[in-house]
């Protein structure tokens, strides 16, 4: 299961989950102001084991971007489309990638992980590597239990967090 859910959905996959001994947090949007991505009554449903459903942030801004990472994108550049969890999917004219010298690329990355598990491998071996080197840095605000889920909601919605909030589904 994945992003881009109904709300009804959402619910249905979770008790689903629950029903079948998984233990499942279950985050509500409850009130949205200013430039929100999600409605309130937005879920996402997450199992300890990692599985997702639904979402509550993101996902409906992905083609803005695009469209406005095209009208900037330099001569030569490439856009890569990497997915959309929910809304508008863009339409990329031909006519702007022919004037700026510029190609599109699709990035689907459950596809890639199926069709090239050794790449994608050694890919995330690099990508620990370089962790571990300390020359990449993710800007994580805050870590939580698994148990803690509903403590990390709230810290969000108090927006007492900057940068990423990490909830470790497994210790």
């Amino acid at each position: 299961m994945g992003l881009g859910h109904d709300i009804e959905d959402v619910l249905i996959i979770a008790d689903a989950w629950h029903q079948a001994g998984e233990q499942v947090a279950l985050a509500t949007v409850t009130q949205t102001w200013g430039s929100s991505p999600r409605a309130a009554g937005s879920r996402m449903a997450i199992t300890q084991s990692g599985k997702l459903a639904g979402s509550v942030s993101g996902g409906c801004i992905e083609a803005a971007v695009a469209d406005a990472a095209l009208r900037a994108i330099a001569w030569g550049g490439r856009l890569l489309v990497i997915g959309f969890a929910s809304g508008r999917i863009p339409d990329i004219p031909a006519n702007r990638l022919l004037l700026k010298g510029c190609s599109a690329v699709g990035v689907f990355w459950g596809s890639f992980v199926a069709r090239e598990p050794a790449a994608n491998r050694r890919n995330f071996e690099r990508l620990f590597e370089l962790y571990a080197a300390g020359k990449i840095d993710p800007n994580i605000g805050a870590s939580y239990a698994f148990a803690d889920a509903a403590k990390a909601i709230e810290d969000l919605a108090a927006r007492g967090i900057i940068g990423k909030a990490v909830i470790r589904v497994r210790e």
